[in-house]
């Protein structure tokens, strides 16, 4: 069974990656100007054999163990919220009632969204926005007050603070210029903005953080989450490390590789398309000519039966 079959995996390196703790190895390879300068002369790398690739591939694998497997079970915050308690959260009101079936409302200044199935929310205020008139000369709040500001809304939300990585913070920035010059003559601060990546036994969990931009006056613009519940159960196994080198080595044969070929592998937890649990997968990020992409094989099977997770 194919991984694209198994496990829901995003196909860009994500944020989560750049503020969690992995499991990861690499080894020296082409870097992205060397290869735009090779499209740009048109050089194509001779082709990479088995015996390089495997061999590349085992040394970008880092190690792991049983624990790993350490079983789990997480709550699930988005599906005992409403409408007025995540409102209420992020120092808002709704005036607008809503049926328990209804996902989504908009009341024509606040937009708010739970998806209790995808276990995901979403809310916009539209009065909270930046407008050049009246904040261009703002700044926005300081870092470690905007970091406390969102951990203190998610544990009014009940989100699991154990499943909370380090928060990655920066700013939303907007730059001008005068007519007729080529560079910004100012740049402005938009949003503060916070990425709380997921994490389990201090590995990410794919597809899964909350976002969260916040104006120059400490309010909560805007905020999104994808937060499903993590269920880690006994009954599984590690698979042996050969059969996933060589599951990789066959994802990569079939994307036609080069000598210039790099690879980064690191560990995350990935949730399943057609079940409730998550389990272990090995990402194998590949940087080759003429264009980047990822692998990811699962770590563990079923310890009865050759049915993998």
């Amino acid at each position: 069974m194919k991984l694209k079959n198994v496990f829901a995996l995003s196909t860009i390196v994500s944020a989560a990656l750049l503020a969690t703790p992995v499991l990861s190895q690499e080894q020296p390879g082409l870097d992205s100007r060397t290869n735009a300068k090779m499209l740009l002369e048109n050089i194509t790398p001779e082709k990479a054999s088995t015996e390089e690739l495997k061999a590349l591939i085992e040394k970008a694998l880092p190690q792991y163990d049983e624990s790993l497997l350490k079983p789990y079970a997480g709550r699930d915050p988005i599906s005992a919220l409403s409408f007025s308690r995540l409102a209420n959260a992020l120092q808002d009101k709704i005036s607008l009632e809503a049926p328990e079936e209804v996902t989504d409302i908009d009341d024509g200044i606040r937009a708010l969204s739970i998806d209790t199935e995808k276990s995901k929310i979403g809310y916009v205020n539209r009065d909270r926005s930046w407008n050049f008139d009246k904040d261009a000369n703002t700044r926005a709040i300081p870092a470690d007050q905007a970091q406390k500001q969102v951990l203190s809304i998610l544990n009014d939300l009940g989100f699991d603070s154990r499943e909370m990585a380090k928060p990655f913070i920066t700013k939303q920035m907007a730059a001008g210029a005068k007519a007729g010059e080529d560079k910004p003559s100012r740049t402005m601060e938009v949003y503060r903005y916070v990425i709380v990546p997921r994490s389990l036994n201090g590995l990410p969990v794919s597809q899964s953080d909350v976002r969260v931009a916040i104006n120059n006056y400490g309010e909560v613009q805007r905020i999104s989450a994808e937060w499903p519940q993590l269920t880690l159960r006994e009954g599984q196994r590690l698979r042996d490390r050969e059969e996933v080198i060589n599951d990789l080595l066959l994802e990569v044969s079939e994307q036609d590789p080069t000598e210039a070929i790099h690879f980064i592998g690191n560990i995350q937890y990935a949730q399943q398309i057609d079940g409730d649990q998550i389990g272990p997968v090995l990402v194998l990020n590949v940087n080759d000519y003429p264009t980047p992409y990822q692998v990811a094989v699962p770590l563990a099977e079923q310890a009865t039966g050759d049915e993998r997770i």
